[in-house]
């Protein structure tokens, strides 16, 4: 949760300078911003960071599996949804869990997993 706060804190921050620019006031964070040339900018930034706090020696993997995580697939979705939700694919994957989710972002995101949703 740490991991996701601090990427959603930057990439917000990120959004509210993206979008004083005149061709961006009044823009939606999901719908306009994620997917523009700055969110990715910002995401590869933000990955970079997370690389590097993940290989300190005082930084140990466990409990929901992080150790297991595959890190680059998260990145590659990364680029098209939140951090989170991100995650939480790779979990269901190795863990061969369902998603239950009305967020249509799930379905952009790459990976064998399901998702159960009312939406069409």
């Amino acid at each position: 949760m740490v991991i996701s706060e601090f990427s959603n804190v930057i990439l917000r921050k990120n959004f509210k300078e993206w979008s004083f620019f005149k061709d961006n006031v009044g823009k939606d964070y999901k719908k306009d911003y994620v997917g523009t040339k700055s969110y990715k900018e910002t995401v590869e930034t933000i990955s970079i960071v997370l690389k590097k706090i993940l290989k300190l020696p005082n930084v140990i993997k466990i409990g929901d599996n992080l150790n297991s995580i595959n890190f680059d697939a998260v990145e590659v979705n990364f680029l098209m949804a939140d951090f989170n939700d991100s995650y939480f694919t790779q979990l269901a994957i190795i863990n061969n869990y369902k998603i239950v989710t009305n967020d249509k972002d799930f379905q952009k995101l790459n990976g064998n997993f399901e998702i159960i949703t009312t939406q069409i």
